[in-house]
């Protein structure tokens, strides 16, 4: 794959708020598949101000 690397897409893949069908890379390699959204339950809501 060549280009510009896509922040938005590899975070819709990371934290699944991009469905798997629509998902570049899962699309690209079906392997992708097992990790799409494997983040989601690991992102922690942290407050930058106290």
């Amino acid at each position: 794959m060549t280009g510009d690397f896509d922040v938005a897409a590899a975070r819709g893949h990371l934290d699944g708020s991009l469905p798997a069908e629509r998902c570049m890379a899962c699309r690209l390699d079906a392997r992708n598949v097992a990790g799409h959204g494997s983040a989601s339950n690991s992102l922690v809501d942290v407050p930058l101000f106290d």
